[in-house]
């Protein structure tokens, strides 16, 4: 058995990256895909900000949530594509 070791950042920002985009794709906040997965506030952001090593089960959770794959959560996204990536809405 080997020792715990943290995800590559690597891994996470796609994780991050992925979440976020399909998030928007739904028009979702990240509160309603919080509540549609039962997980706690501000958990969604943590894994958007790619500071959150989230385990398998909730990884499926998120995957459901977003009614996706959660391989798919883990896709390269080529360079060019992450220009025309939606911001999202800014509240002022």
């Amino acid at each position: 058995m080997t020792a715990n070791r943290p995800a590559s950042p690597e891994i996470l920002a796609l994780l991050a990256f992925n979440t976020r985009r399909r998030r928007l794709e739904l028009n979702l906040s990240r509160a309603r895909l919080e509540r549609r997965c039962g997980f706690e506030k501000d958990f969604i952001w943590a894994v958007e900000h790619a500071l959150l090593n989230i385990s398998v089960a909730n990884l499926y959770r998120l995957a459901d949530g977003l009614e996706t794959l959660a391989v798919d959560l883990f896709q390269d996204i080529p360079r060019e594509r992450t220009q025309g990536v939606p911001r999202g809405k800014r509240r002022r």
